[in-house]
Order: C-alpha cells, then sequence, then structure tokens
C-alpha cells in the first residue's frame, strides 16, 4: 500500500513538471461550470471585494461562481500543519489554471452548519457548496470533491486521482494572517526623513550633505476602496547654502500631497503583511528669498519699480548673467509600503526623489534680486500612517 502511495506521488510531480515544460497537462483542466454561492464571514468579506485576477469589484460576502473541490494539504512553509482551501473560479473568469482563487476553509460561512445538516461520515459536510438563488426558495446543495493530500504523509483520508492542479510551486515565505484595516474618510501621516543631497556653499564649489527632518501629512480619502488619498504635507525642511552670500538657511516646505494606495486586501508579500502606496507632491519652500522670489514672478515688473525696470532691460539685451528668475516650484514622487499593525493605523517606509526650487540673493547693479536654484535630493522615509 506505502509503495503504491509514492508511485501516485512520484506520478503527480512528473504530472506537473509536464505542466511546466507545456507538454502533458494543460494549463485548464476541464471544468463543469456551476453557478454556486460562497459565503464569506462578514469579519472576513474586506478581503474579497475585489475579483484577484482582474481586480474588478465584486460583492465580498457572497461569491459568485464554481466551486471546484476542497483540498486538504500540508502547509509549504510548516509540514507539521494542514490546510483545508476551497478552490474556487469566479463566474466573470475564463477557466484557466491561474484564474482559480484559493480560499482558506475559515474564511467560509459554511451553508451546512447555517442549514444545521446533520454530518455525513467522511468530511462532516465540509465539501457542501450551494447554487446561487435571488429568490427566498431553498438553494439546490451539492457536495464537491475533495482532494485529501495527508495520505502521502501516512495520514488518514480518502485519495483521489492525481491532476495538474493542486501543484503550486512558490517559494516558502511563511504563511501570515494579515489583519484587518479599517479607513477612515481622512488619512493622516507622521514620517522621520533621512535625506542626502548636492550643495552649493559658493557658486562654483559643490559639496554632498545630508540632513535629518520631520514631515507630516494629512487629507481625505476617496475611491470605490478608499484607495486615493489628497492632503496638504508640511516639511520642517533642509538647511542649505545661499550660494552668492555663502550663509546658511533653512527651507521649510509646503507642498500639495497626492497619494495611491493599491486596491484590494491586505496581502503576504514576502513573508510580512503590506500594501505598496505610491505619492506625488508639489509646492514651494517658504524661506524669505523664495517667497521674494514668487512674488517677483506674480508681479509685474511696473510694481517692482527700478529693480523690476532694471531687470526687464537686463533680460532683454542678454546680460542677465546666471541670475534665474524662473518660479521656485518644489516637486517630487516616491513608492513605500504601509505594514498594517492595529485595525487604525499602519507603520509605513518610502523612498523618493525630489527636486526643490530654492531661491538665493543675487547682487545685480547695486540691487539684491531673488534668483533661483534648484537641489536634487533623495530621501528615506519611516513614520507611522492612520
Amino acid at each position: 500500500m506505502m509503495h503504491r502511495r509514492l508511485f501516485h506521488l512520484f506520478a503527480c510531480l512528473i504530472a506537473g513538471g509536464l505542466a511546466l515544460a507545456g507538454a502533458g497537462c494543460s494549463s485548464s483542466r476541464s471544468l463543469q461550470r456551476t453557478n454556486d454561492a460562497v459565503r464569506i464571514r462578514p469579519d472576513r468579506d474586506a478581503s474579497y471585494r475585489r475579483v484577484p485576477a482582474t481586480g474588478e469589484p465584486r460583492d465580498g460576502r457572497t461569491l459568485r461562481g464554481t466551486a471546484v473541490e476542497i483540498q486538504i494539504a500540508p502547509r509549504a512553509s510548516d509540514p507539521g500543519r494542514i490546510d483545508t482551501t476551497l478552490i474556487f473560479l469566479d463566474a466573470t473568469l475564463e477557466n484557466r489554471r491561474e484564474n482559480y482563487e484559493r480560499i482558506p476553509i475559515g474564511d467560509v460561512e459554511r451553508i451546512a452548519d447555517l442549514m444545521q445538516l446533520p454530518p455525513d461520515s467522511a468530511y462532516g459536510n465540509l465539501n457542501v457548496v450551494e447554487s446561487f438563488n435571488t429568490t427566498e426558495q431553498i438553494p439546490e446543495l451539492r457536495r464537491l470533491p475533495v482532494r485529501d493530500y495527508t495520505p502521502f504523509l501516512g495520514g488518514n483520508g480518502n485519495n483521489q486521482d492525481c491532476g495538474c492542479l493542486p501543484l503550486d510551486f512558490s517559494i516558502p515565505f511563511p504563511e501570515l494572517e494579515c489583519p484587518q484595516r479599517s479607513y477612515q474618510w481622512y488619512f493622516a501621516e507622521l514620517r522621520g526623513v533621512y535625506s542626502t543631497f548636492t550643495d552649493r556653499p559658493t557658486r562654483t564649489a559643490e559639496q554632498g550633505r545630508e540632513s535629518y527632518l520631520g514631515e507630516i501629512a494629512a487629507g481625505v480619502r476617496f475611491g470605490g476602496m478608499d484607495e486615493w488619498g489628497l492632503g496638504i504635507a508640511y516639511s520642517s525642511g533642509i538647511n542649505s547654502y545661499d550660494s552668492y552670500t555663502g550663509g546658511e538657511v533653512l527651507r521649510p516646505m509646503a507642498l500639495l500631497h497626492l497619494r495611491y494606495q493599491w486596491p484590494g486586501p491586505i496581502t503576504n508579500m514576502l513573508g510580512i503583511c503590506m500594501k505598496p502606496f505610491a505619492y506625488a507632491q508639489g509646492g514651494a519652500t517658504i524661506d524669505h528669498a523664495t517667497v521674494n522670489l514668487m512674488k517677483f514672478n506674480l508681479s509685474s515688473t511696473e510694481r517692482c519699480g527700478e529693480c523690476g525696470e532694471m531687470v526687464r532691460d537686463l533680460e532683454a539685451s542678454g546680460q542677465l548673467g546666471d541670475v534665474d528668475l524662473s518660479m521656485p516650484v518644489t516637486f517630487g514622487l516616491g513608492i513605500g509600503v504601509d505594514i498594517p499593525i492595529a485595525s487604525f493605523m499602519d507603520v509605513s517606509t518610502d523612498i523618493g526623489w525630489r527636486s526643490i526650487g530654492l531661491g538665493e540673493n543675487a547682487d545685480l547693479g547695486g540691487w539684491r534680486v531673488p534668483s533661483l536654484r534648484r537641489i536634487n535630493m533623495f530621501y528615506l522615509r519611516a513614520g507611522v500612517t492612520f
């Protein structure tokens, strides 16, 4: 009997190898499509509000499609533990192996329990599913095949035929039960920042510098799954030189903050429960020289008096030199991950790039004229998101 079980196991592995090579087993299996309803527990429905293969929205409490079978198998990361999963194909998807969805049986509200059916002798009604009905009539019930792999490890159960579907070649990262995250209509971020950039103590010299700063952001969430956020951000800023005078100036920043968080449930990635996000920012530093340069751009030369007339004449004659009178806009972007530690809070980290427009004080014909200089900064942020 043991030799026969080993023979079936080796046959499974060989069949899976042929499937990966494109011969022997096909990428899909013959399947009789049915109109089943799989009820999801209320505390788990947030993880099922999107079709995994397409991201399309669906009812997370009642999944509609074809219940294929029940699988009972040792966990890849911990062979001493047994996982029981329902293999499900959403009604909107084609019958392809990559479209099959593995639903932990603990996430399912079993119809046999709701109807208080007497247990059968094999699996205690674990494999009973119901048809989808839009009326109050009692749904049709049917039993799924159960694919039990524990006998290969010396357990008890009934073996099924060895097909291609159960073979799953994946990296055995730890499997975690990811916590649920409840998003409010607002968001708030608190970040500590390490940055690195190249500064100019004079017009001709460059100096590599590092800086530590703090940032906060707050705004509103919107979108079908609260995936978008729009608000404002404030940074305590960096100390940078004025390359004309050689003095250091603190440059706080006020920025418009737009973030996008990948929709859908929190997933186990590389053994960590997380959600990726991306963001973009735009605004300006709010130091004295930069504000003056913004005012100069927003005012007519007539309002700037003799200084404005002189600048206009120098621009017209091409004698303005290295003075740059462009608008000192600051902008940047970044990517990161949110790691939930409570239903209301994530630990977050991200990397980003920012182009900072700085105002400086150039001496021009006896006048102190604002001029633009740019600093490109790379940074690493870490903190919490509410």
